[in-house]
């Protein structure tokens, strides 16, 4: 059963990152706005929700002028921030708004305007929705990029500021990256753009420079259960210690996660991947595999090997928090079984032919029957 889940745009609570949001609102009251936020950190962890209360409370406060940006672009960020402190200005809470956070009620008229996608001073980027595959698009296209110029050179038509949030900076390609270069080169007045950043390095160094990166941590266990517990209320907590260890401390990544059944679909790789593991075994997990017709389910069955594959190799020097029972045993025999070398050389000849099979439609079945075959692995040591 699907489960609605809150938009960052909707949400009104965001939980941890106090010291992240207590910087932007010092940014704020002291004048020291940038003209542009990187806001980076892991997927899911609640860098958009963020962004969104950025962008209400500057929308909301009419007392944060232009000579705020005017004054943060005249010289260096971190000339600025050496420099004597000036005297705080403090912003008059908006409607609903707490002075002390970026807080703001769902019932504040800002709030909704912003959560319904009306407030004609905010424009939002992200991937297109692909009706005919059924799932968001990779990238963000140049048309899309090409509308953050245009925008930004209106005059705000009811606050202080255009505001552009992107979610996510790492998802432009090549041209919709340069197309938004420009802009970050020569800010106009009045505005400010929010980069949601899930890898740092996908992102231009040209834009990286340009901006003024925040960096975002995951969450904390406690933290972690509150977000699962106002966001996904529908999943037991008895599966958040699996869910956060899975997902790194991602409460989104652990939503998609629970959705996709992620802990099952590793937990039937482990299986099959154990030495022990049957002929007959491995030919299950294979005809279970290729008999998922969602692209979404064969997609997260990549994504698990990837991980496993991951935790193999690292648990070669460190020793990783438990996923599930057994796992540790699985991931020893399995790195005693086959040297590292060995078994990257494996990652690399799987990624290769799991690159093939979406590209060429090759048969599902037999591509999940190598990711578990030990023969693979065998002819590469006799190679």
């Amino acid at each position: 059963m699907e489960h609605a889940l809150i938009e960052p745009r909707a949400n009104s609570l965001l939980f941890g990152h106090e010291d992240v949001e207590a910087m932007l609102l010092s940014d704020i009251q002291q004048q020291r706005l940038h003209h542009a936020y990187l806001l980076c950190g892991p997927k899911g962890i609640g860098k958009a929700t963020l962004a969104y209360r950025f962008a209400r409370y500057l929308l909301a406060n009419d007392a944060v002028s232009a000579r705020t940006l005017e004054a943060a672009q005249s010289m260096s960020l971190f000339a600025a921030l050496d420099e004597p402190d000036q005297p705080v200005t403090h912003v008059a809470p908006a409607h609903g708004a707490v002075a002390s956070s970026l807080f703001m009620s769902e019932d504040a008229p800002i709030f909704k305007r912003v959560a319904g996608a009306s407030h004609t001073d905010l424009l939002t980027l992200s991937p297109l929705f692909d009706a005919k595959k059924q799932q968001e698009k990779a990238e963000i296209s140049v048309d899309q990029a090409r509308k953050v110029p245009s925008f930004l050179s209106l005059t705000p038509a009811e606050s202080s500021w255009r505001v552009v949030i992107i979610d996510a900076v790492d998802q432009l390609n090549t041209q919709s990256s340069n197309a938004l270069l420009k802009i970050l080169e020569e800010p106009p007045e009045n505005s400010i753009l929010l980069l949601v950043c899930h890898t740092v390095g996908a992102v231009l160094p040209t834009i990286r420079s340009r901006c003024r990166k925040v960096m975002m941590a995951p969450c904390s266990r406690d933290d972690f259960a509150r977000v699962l517990q106002h966001m996904a209320p529908h999943i037991p907590s008895n599966l958040y210690p699996s869910l956060y260890a899975l997902s790194s401390g991602s409460p989104g990544q652990a939503v998609h996660y629970h959705a996709q059944h992620a802990a099952e679909t590793y937990a039937a790789l482990l299986h099959a991947l154990r030495p022990e593991a049957t002929a007959a075994d491995r030919q299950k997990f294979a005809d279970g595999s290729a008999s998922v017709k969602s692209p979404a389910a064969w997609n997260m069955l990549v994504e698990m090997w990837q991980l496993l594959a991951q935790r193999v190799y690292l648990s070669a020097a460190h020793a990783l928090p438990e996923l599930m029972k057994g796992e540790p045993a699985i991931l020893e025999a399995l790195r005693t079984q086959f040297s590292i070398d060995v078994w990257c050389r494996y990652q690399e000849k799987m990624r290769s032919l799991l690159g093939q099979t979406a590209v060429f439609h090759l048969d599902k079945r037999e591509t999940a029957l190598l990711m578990v075959s030990p023969a693979l692995i065998l002819n590469m040591q006799a190679a």
